[in-house]
Formats: structure tokens, C-alpha cells, sequence
């Protein structure tokens, strides 16, 4: 086994171009274990990553680094994950529209989820930039969240430490554009779709369901 001392790869959104490593960044200088385990049986070694000598910085500093990349990773998971969980639904809520069709029996279930689709794709776009099919198109279509968090990421995971006050308030900024809109998806899974779902029960209709974690 062979480790590239980076942390694991980051999801993307198949239909959003990015350009940029989605691999994991670089882990810090400092001590480690590998563990291997099959049955009850447990290898453990330890082994050390030791910093560039050519690179004059102090340990703290590939701390902080390390710690924001987290932050930054973890924002971008966040995000992108949840696209492609509230994805599952938005297809349900597409293709239970397309099976009511024009019946008037259940107009009340057409006009509740037609509202809906129109919300979560409001809500996807302002997260990713489906438009995008390579990396000329940044100047055609404006990124969204998921390539600001992705870009930040990439101008941060540099083999040199060290993160700016830009850094750090950009990801502050990213963070509060986050908020609401994760807000927002936890009241769409959490009460839209179930109050779609109550009404799709009252009339016998399948239920629009949400991957499983």
C-alpha cells in the first residue's frame, strides 16, 4: 500500500465542470499510524512526516493550514453532498409531476410539487454552476458556492504554509453564504417534502423518499 499523504478525494457534481484537483489536501508534518485489520486481528505502525527542509516554517504554521484546509474540505462535502442527496428527490417530485399529469383528482399534488421542484432548483442553483462544461466557461457563467469553496481549497494546498487574512476571510464568507442555504435544504427534506408526502398519502400516491445516509 502506498499513501500520497493526502486526504481522501472530495465529491464532485457530475453535471458542474471545475477545473482543479479533487484529491484530499497534503497531510501535515508530524507523527502517524497505519492500521491494518482483518478479522480481529489488528497491524498497527508508526511512521513520521517530516517537514521540507528547504521550507523555513515553524509547526504551528502547517497546523493552522491544516486546520482551515479541513474547514474549507468539509464545506465543500457539505454542499456538494447535499446537492446530490436532494437530487434523489427532485427526480421523485420531476417524475411523480410527469405521472399526475392533467388528472384533476390531483391537482392539489401537482400544484404542491411543481411549487417545490421550483424551490429546490432555485436552491441547486445557487450552489453549483451546471452550466459549466469546461474551464473557458468560467467567463461565460458566474461559479456558485460549491467552485468558491473548491478554488479557495486549491489556492490554499501549498507544500509552503502559511494562510492569509484573504484566506481566512473568505472562508468566512463562504460559511455565512452556506448557512442559510443549508438552512433552507434542512426545511425542504425536513418539512416540504413530508407535507408533500402527507398529501400524496391522502390520496394514494407513492411517496417521495430521501437517500438513506
Amino acid at each position: 500500500f502506498v499513501w500520497d499523504q493526502r486526504y481522501s478525494l472530495l465529491p464532485g457534481v457530475p453535471t458542474a465542470y471545475m477545473e482543479g484537483s479533487w484529491v484530499g489536501h497534503r497531510a501535515p508534518p508530524g507523527n502517524y499510524t497505519a492500521e491494518l485489520s482483518l478479522n480481529k486481528v489488528i497491524v498497527q505502525h508508526s511512521f513520521k512526516i517530516l517537514p521540507d527542509p528547504r521550507i523555513k516554517a515553524a509547526q504551528a504554521d502547517y497546523e493552522e493550514q491544516h486546520a482551515l484546509l479541513t474547514k474549507v474540505e468539509d464545506g465543500l462535502r457539505d454542499v456538494h453532498q447535499s446537492v446530490l442527496k436532494l437530487r434523489v428527490a427532485k427526480k421523485q417530485v420531476s417524475d411523480l409531476i410527469a405521472l399526475i399529469g392533467e388528472k384533476p383528482a390531483y391537482a392539489t399534488i401537482k400544484k404542491s410539487a411543481t411549487v417545490l421542484l421550483g424551490r429546490m432548483t432555485t436552491w441547486e442553483d445557487a450552489l453549483v454552476q451546471n452550466r459549466s462544461q469546461s474551464y473557458d466557461d468560467i467567463i461565460n457563467f458566474v461559479n456558485k458556492l460549491g467552485a468558491d469553496y473548491f478554488f479557495l481549497k486549491g489556492e490554499m494546498d501549498s507544500n509552503v504554509p502559511g494562510v492569509t487574512d484573504g484566506q481566512k476571510e473568505q472562508f468566512q464568507t463562504l460559511n455565512a453564504s452556506w448557512m442559510p442555504l443549508k438552512s433552507e435544504y434542512n426545511d425542504i427534506i425536513n418539512k416540504s417534502i413530508p407535507e408533500l408526502n402527507s398529501l400524496c398519502r391522502s390520496l394514494g400516491i407513492e411517496r417521495v423518499m430521501m437517500p438513506i445516509d
